[in-house]
């Protein structure tokens, strides 16, 4: 089993957008962080409305390597996410 991790406070970079069956692909961080973490969140497309307009949100999610037309990275793996009540 790979270790679950949450973070608070973060936020979409703007590019965030529902990909093939209701997922999300997102770029976070967390007060300005520089790289940006990619992200993918399976079945949390009901929630790119309040993530794209800046709301910040808390994210459980354990890191995986993602391998994409012949390239590798290090991605976060979305398993739950709440928006945070402003």
């Amino acid at each position: 089993m790979s270790p679950i991790f949450k973070t608070s406070l973060v936020k979409d970079n703007g590019k965030g957008r529902v990909v093939g069956n209701n997922h999300l692909k997102l770029s976070l961080t967390q007060n300005g962080s520089k790289p940006p973490f990619d992200a993918i969140a399976f079945g949390f497309g009901e929630h790119i409305n309040p993530i794209n307009k800046g709301t910040t949100f808390s994210v459980c999610y354990h890191i995986e390597e993602n391998y994409f037309n012949g390239n590798t990275n290090l991605q976060l793996n979305v398993k739950d996410l709440k928006i945070e009540q402003n």
